[in-house]
């Protein structure tokens, strides 16, 4: 399986002649460095740069004799098979650019080294598992969208490689090839040579010769069936052909390889010796790797403060209107709504049964029960940001596997009941709450997670929805926002362009435009007027949530669309039933994410409030895997907290990296947030996500090194500081890991709960220092997803 999608080179004292290879290869220097020599470009590798040399582009290398340079050639035409492409292009190379995610394939090229390098039972199937966790980095990471097809003159030529490659051993003609591409013999010729810097009868005869090699030394074949078998008409054209580009004939050349087999035990003792050479600059580029990797510092200077879109908690999601009637309900969402500074509360299913408001095909319509939870956020001062599409409460087990579900659609027979239903719900809350407090709200129309269509016909189309509702809102409540189309993160960039543009193609466009985000391939399609997304495949990109909000936000400004752009759900699971949510990875992940992505979007929504939006009583634990950020009772989980942090920033960026940011509200007011964000390793991604108890969390994380932190912050005088420091990690103040402590009892008394409640709350430290020679410094080392919020007063 290895050779049929790549094979790996470590080349030492070697000198590659320049050729257009129809492979894509990854170069990696192991140690010194390596010359790359193309046609208009000359470029000098080092230790640890990476470089991928796209099919067909003609590139040399050069190295000296000390030098070590890994080539990774991936087999172009099995790849585009495997991914149904008719082309396909990268675009890396670490000199040009840095970042986390060349870090990580330059941790996932060593994996896969070393696994190559590593004699043992398990060393074939680690490779591969290794192999495939570097491509699946490539193409999420990497990929060139829109790469040329087939059409093209790159596609043409990879269809013409990819053509004799596979009718090598048949008498292949230019004139064959050009009719099937619809071009005349001249052309094809001329695109070919250009691409390749080879005439076609040249590189078909290499290809021949290439395999005629292979069979000579790894078979008994006699001559005349090898030359048959790869496109010789007989064995003295072979021997021709064979004697004028290798000085022999296949005979002599078999012959000659078979006696020099002293030669190769010493070829075999020196391949050792590389072999172990490897080993030991693959270990110790490890150890440095992971020392480098471990350890950051952090300068800062008072003197150099800027603005920044300081992050604020605008979105919470709760649910289904009906579940805000809940008292206890309406208490966790006071909570959050206090403690996190929440402007708008976003609320669905306003029409469904549990509400009573009547038949949806009547003409008098009872809003009493919804005017209880309208009331509640009107008199508590809430904002409500409407999502008028109908969803069913679920249970997920994973994100194929539903557990519950309960449904709350309100069948709505046709266009004319639908609208008459939402016209008297818009003229009433006008009338009731009047426009100074409802044109503050905000109304959505979403077309991905509602599980029926808004009214039932024959001529359904989502456009006919989105601007008849538009229409209506406008109508009734002219300053009201206007949302949609809660567009669903897609198998691919071009899908989600597709889709952007089509909502985008109508009369009204939204005054937000709304997606959600979560780490799997949504395939989302246009049928019959109306978008419909349904199949979900687990994607391992730890940048997903950039790289999706980075193609809508780029089909947005090539529409000229010019309101806002909001996240309304994101996260890293779908599944509420995946402890995943309850535990400190969730925390780290919250912060690093909205911290890289939170300028790129007005407004990334809190997915959601409270564990009780899918309390079906079909587990009497203390956690489930909900993603509520408390828990049913009440008690905060780091995902809380992760938020909480993030709102108490100042308004004035100091410094930046990866793993910490820090702020100041003043020049005596400094406040520092730090994570340690582990990513989650090949056992997560290959396991359905209830397949895993709350205890082994843990042994899905892809490392559990901590993070050594040097934090220096230069001042503006030399006083004394207040240094206060909340610290939440698995062993300080994690709801999930003290509940692992108690057994995860599910028979937990009220005491047992109310101690729960009380330890679960971050670890808090003070000390007072003096800034010396116009800094302070400190050093502190983070556990593994460990959330740390510094707060550093002037006395």
């Amino acid at each position: 399986m290895k050779q049929s999608y790549y094979r790996i080179e470590v080349l030492s004292r070697y000198d590659e002649r320049a050729q257009a290879a129809a492979d894509i290869r990854l170069i990696y220097v192991l140690d010194g460095q390596c010359e790359l020599i193309g046609p208009s470009e000359h470029a000098t590798l080092h230790k640890w740069d990476t470089v991928i040399i796209n099919s067909m582009e003609s590139t040399q290398l050069h190295f000296g004799e000390e030098d070590v340079v890994a080539v990774i050639s991936l087999n172009y035409f099995t790849l585009c098979d495997f991914l149904s492409r008719s082309a396909i292009r990268f675009a890396l190379n670490s000199q040009s650019e840095g970042g986390q995610k060349y870090t990580q394939v330059r941790l996932q090229i060593q994996e896969l080294l070393m696994a190559h390098v590593t004699h043992d039972a398990a060393g074939p199937c680690r490779e591969l598992s290794c192999f495939f966790q570097l491509l699946c980095t490539l193409l999420s990471g990497f990929q060139v969208r829109g790469a040329e097809d087939e059409k093209g003159a790159d596609g043409r030529v990879a269809a013409m490689i990819r053509y004799i490659y596979a009718n090598y051993s048949t008498n292949l003609t230019l004139n064959e090839i050009a009719e099937q591409l619809y071009l005349s013999p001249s052309t094809a010729s001329r695109l070919f040579q250009k691409a390749t810097g080879k005439k076609f009868a040249v590189y078909v005869k290499d290809t021949r010769l290439e395999h005629v090699k292979y069979a000579l030394l790894n078979t008994d074949q006699p001559i005349t069936q090898i030359a048959v078998d790869n496109g010789f008409s007989t064995p003295s054209a072979l021997n021709k052909v064979f004697k004028a580009e290798f000085g022999l004939t296949p005979t002599s050349y078999r012959e000659q390889e078979a006696s020099a087999s002293s030669a190769q035990e010493g070829q075999k003792r020196s391949q050792a010796v590389q072999q172990e050479r490897l080993y030991q600059i693959l270990h110790e580029d490890q150890k440095l790797q992971a020392e480098s990797r471990n350890s950051q510092v952090v300068r800062a200077d008072l003197s150099a403060m800027e603005p920044w879109q300081r992050w604020e908690n605008r979105l919470l999601n709760v649910g289904p209107a009906h579940t805000l009637a809940s008292a206890k309900m309406q208490e966790h969402v006071l909570f959050l709504a206090h403690q996190l500074e929440v402007e708008y509360l976003r609320i669905w299913n306003l029409f469904s049964p549990s509400m009573m408001i009547g038949s949806p095909d009547g003409e008098e319509f009872n809003f009493t029960f919804l005017d209880e939870v309208m009331d509640f956020c009107v008199d508590n001062k809430l904002k409500l940001f409407i999502d008028l599409a109908q969803r069913r409460d679920v249970a997920m087990a994973s994100e194929n596997r539903k557990l519950y579900s309960r449904n709350q659609d309100t069948v709505f027979g046709s266009m004319s009941s639908w609208s008459r239903m939402l016209e008297a719900f818009l003229v009433h809350i006008r009338r009731r709450y009047h426009e100074r407090v409802v044109g503050n709200w905000i109304f959505e129309f979403t077309f991905f997670l509602n599980d029926q269509p808004y009214f039932r016909s024959d001529h359904y189309s989502s456009k006919t929805v989105w601007e008849t509702g538009c229409q209506l809102v406008k109508q009734h409540i002219p300053s009201a926002q206007v949302a949609g189309p809660g567009l669903a993160s897609t198998a691919s960039g071009e899908q989600e362009q597709l889709l952007t543009e089509y909502m985008l193609a109508t009369e009204h466009h939204p005054d937000i435009f709304t997606m959600m985000v979560f780490p799997y391939a949504v395939e989302g399609s246009i049928v019959g007027g109306a978008l419909y997304e349904k199949q979900f495949k687990k994607a391992a990109s730890r940048n997903y949530l950039r790289e999706h909000m980075d193609v809508v936000k780029q089909a947005l400004a090539e529409n000229g669309f010019q309101g806002k752009f909001w996240v309304t759900d994101w996260g890293n699971s779908l599944a509420n039933r995946n402890y995943i949510q309850d535990s400190c990875f969730r925390g780290a992940f919250i912060a690093e994410n909205v911290l890289r992505c939170q300028e790129e979007a007005d407004a990334l929504g809190i997915f959601y409030a409270s564990d009780l939006l899918n309390a079906f009583s079909d587990s009497s634990t203390l956690l489930s895997g909900s993603a509520g950020l408390v828990t049913r009772s009440g008690i905060c989980k780091p995902a809380f907290y992760a938020y909480r942090f993030l709102s108490k920033l100042g308004r004035y960026r100091l410094a930046q990296t990866d793993n910490c940011i820090v702020t100041a509200e003043s020049t005596g007011d400094i406040r520092i947030l730090c994570f340690n964000n582990k990513a989650l390793g090949p056992d997560y991604y290959l396991r359905e996500e209830d397949a895993y108890r709350p205890e082994e969390i843990s042994r899905l994380l892809l490392s559990k090194e901590p993070l050594n932190l040097e934090l220096t912050i230069r001042l503006q005088e030399d006083t004394i500081y207040t240094v206060r420091q909340k610290v939440l990690n698995e062993k300080k103040g994690s709801i999930l890991d003290k509940w692992i402590d108690f057994g995860c009892s599910s028979h937990l008394s009220r005491s047992d709960m109310e101690y729960l409640e009380k330890i679960s709350i971050p670890e808090i430290t003070m000390e007072r220092l003096m800034g010396v020679a116009g800094e302070l410094r400190l050093s502190m080392t983070l556990e593994p997803n460990e959330l740390r919020l510094i707060t550093i007063m002037k006395e």
